[in-house]
């Protein structure tokens, strides 16, 4: 058994600080648009613009074309060095079958350098080793056999025979391209363990240009003043990874792993003001095995997900749980954080400052203008790679749907972010949706789930500028049963939600409040728009990857997730809805007191709606309402 085991810890001693000045991050953007611009006018210079796109497009068929150039300048080194015997037998073998040998002429070395160019790395490696494995394998063929024993060698001479007496050129070429087929690949470890830690981190925005009044400023050295715009301290963070291979309960090769994520804590500052900060009310479950993290209920944000090989199941364990996050959202912050990040005309005059830039002649917008063809370049190369492995990317999309787990157990546990919005005059709004958990009861197969989901904890409320606490929504806690079943002549979904209590207490202050929230938020996004912006360079259509298309070109219909689909899409499919509402209470109040009073009480099984088809069924059988007018004087 053999077993690879990787434990890193960075910076775990003390905390880290790492500082971002503005100054830098313009010169390292004009640094990048410089090395843009000159990476663009060598390759217009290098390859015609027409034929680059025209090999994009051809992807497969040039890297084919490159394989047979680079294969015949492989053979011709070989003619070259003078070959003998049945290497030289072989050259002229598989000269008669179609693959040249001689040297390449400069025709050729031209097209070979153009594709060189244009084409990716990765599909220029693979094609060179094939070429090579075919040159070697030549080789290997020609090489002699012997087949008599020493003593009838000695005395009755050598009888040495090759490969070559017994295939005919079309056999020979045969045999060498599927011996070049064959991928070799390394052999993984049995077991292999990764484990990640990291201490304290803190990142600084400083704006060093000028110094602005209420700033938290920094003396430099040269007299100036630097001021801190946003502070970012992430806590400790760990990840365990554990992955070993076995046999599952139907016997085939499979791997049980388990990935264990935590992260401690996040908290953002502007000006030494808190934006963001982490609530420590998440509790993540201990996981037993090497990928167990190390003080596991110090996360706020933990992500467990074991494949376990059962002995009669492979099931899938996904544990989530994200600890609440206190947002306040004061103003100003979104301007000037996109001010804090220089824009194109900033940039542009910052790399034209560059005496080395000089010699690739920059002019302004320039960088902005081939934006279109480095989008167009990437996309062609992400088509290309996905070209050039298709065979492997179907053969590996395969193998992983024979091991997916058979059944699936989750465990997820989100609480909403707190947001606090201050208004002026009127105080602050704190909203909140709450917690809420997705759990399977027991171990679920894909074809017949049982999910309960739990929503609790809604916030609304009014912090009034003298600190009286005014709650708009109470708690409203739902509960929501799934159940998906798939028969073989159909496929039934059951939902049931269970609504409890809702409170809604509404004044006057209250109503100012939401009024004028929509006023704020239409502020914040303001400041996203900055002053004389130039509009974005347009992206052309043809920069675009189709990923469904190409996934079903590469795994082709005969894949059996497709067919699958397929099975899914052909059943009928029924829904049963059924909601049970209890009551309402809505309190219309002034500052202070309650003015007006309205219960809506709905007994069990209370209010039932059922939906199945076309069929929709609503039952109440029993309400009271009672409505309260109260005169505080």
């Amino acid at each position: 058994n053999q077993k690879m085991q990787l434990h890193a810890d960075l910076a775990t001693d003390k905390p880290s600080d790492i500082c971002f000045m503005r100054s830098q991050v313009l010169s390292l953007l004009a640094l990048k648009n410089t090395f843009a611009a000159k990476e663009e006018r060598l390759s217009v210079l290098l390859v015609d613009p027409a034929v680059r796109e025209t090999l994009v497009a051809q992807a497969e068929l040039s890297l084919e074309r490159y394989f047979e150039l680079f294969r015949q300048k492989c053979l011709a080194d070989l003619r070259s060095a003078k070959q003998q015997g049945a290497t030289a037998a072989m050259l002229k073998m598989i000269e008669q079958a179609g693959v040249p040998n001689e040297p390449l002429t400069d025709a050729q070395m031209d097209e070979m350098q153009t594709l060189e160019i244009v084409l990716t790395v990765n599909g220029l490696a693979s094609q060179r080793c094939h070429a090579e494995d075919f040159a070697t394998e030549l080789m290997k063929k020609a090489a002699p056999q012997n087949e008599k024993g020493w003593f009838t060698r000695k005395f009755f001479g050598s009888s040495k025979e090759s490969e070559l007496d017994k295939l005919s050129p079309e056999d020979l070429l045969k045999d060498l391209k599927a011996a070049t087929d064959v991928e070799d690949a390394a052999e993984l470890p049995n077991e292999m363990q990764v484990q990640l830690r990291t201490g304290t981190l803190t990142a600084k925005l400083v704006d060093d240009r000028t110094r602005k009044p209420g700033y938290s400023t920094r003396r430099r050295n040269d007299g100036g003043a630097r001021s801190e715009l946003v502070s970012m301290t992430f806590g400790k963070t760990q990840m365990a990874v554990d992955v070993r291979q076995a046999m599952d309960f139907r016997g085939q090769s499979s791997a049980e792993f388990s990935l264990d994520i935590g992260f401690a804590s996040v908290e953002v500052l502007q000006h030494g003001q808190a934006v963001i900060s982490q609530k420590h009310e998440s509790k993540f479950l201990r996981r037993q095995g090497a990928g167990a993290l190390d003080d596991a209920d110090e996360f706020a944000l933990a992500l467990a997900v074991h494949n376990k090989l059962e002995p009669d199941q492979n099931l899938l364990d996904v544990a989530f749980n994200l600890g609440p996050v206190l947002i306040y959202v004061p103003r100003g912050l979104v301007g000037e954080l996109l001010a804090f990040w220089p824009n194109s005309e900033e940039v542009d005059e910052e790399a034209a400052k560059d005496d080395g830039c000089s010699s690739i002649d920059i002019r302004p917008g320039q960088p902005r203008a081939t934006l279109p063809s480095r989008a167009a370049r990437v996309a062609g190369n992400i088509q290309q790679a996905i070209d050039s492995n298709a065979d492997k990317a179907k053969e590996v999309a395969t193998e992983i749907y024979k091991r997916i787990p058979d059944k699936i157990m989750l465990n997820i546990r989100l609480a909403s972010p707190v947001l606090h919005v201050p208004v002026q005059r009127l105080g602050t709004a704190v909203m909140s949706f709450g917690q809420l958990s997705v759990v399977t009861p027991e171990p679920c197969l894909s074809s017949d789930l049982k999910i309960r989901m739990r929503f609790s904890n809604a916030v609304l409320r009014r912090l009034a500028p003298g600190g009286e606490v005014f709650d708009v929504v109470q708690p409203l806690p739902v509960n929501t049963d799934i159940c998906y079943l798939e028969s073989a002549d159909k496929i039934s979904l059951a939902i049931s939600v269970d609504v409890g209590h809702v409170g809604v207490a509404v004044s006057s202050s209250v109503v100012q409040l939401l009024v004028a929230l929509p006023q704020v938020c239409l502020g914040y996004l303001s400041e996203l728009k900055r002053p004389n912006a130039p509009a974005p360079p347009p992206v052309s259509a043809d920069v675009q990857v189709d990923l469904a298309g190409t996934a079903s070109t590469v795994l082709g219909e005969n894949f059996e997730g497709f067919k699958r689909a397929k099975e899914l899409q052909s059943k009928p499919f029924s829904t049963t809805l059924a909601v049970a509402f209890s009551g309402l209470a809505f309190a219309l109040s002034d500052s202070v007191m309650p003015l007006l009073k309205v219960e809506i009480d709905i007994l069990q099984p209370g209010l039932q709606l059922k939906s199945e088809g076309d069929f929709l069924d609503l039952q109440l059988e029993e309400l009271s309402v009672r409505a309260d007018a109260l005169n505080p004087r």
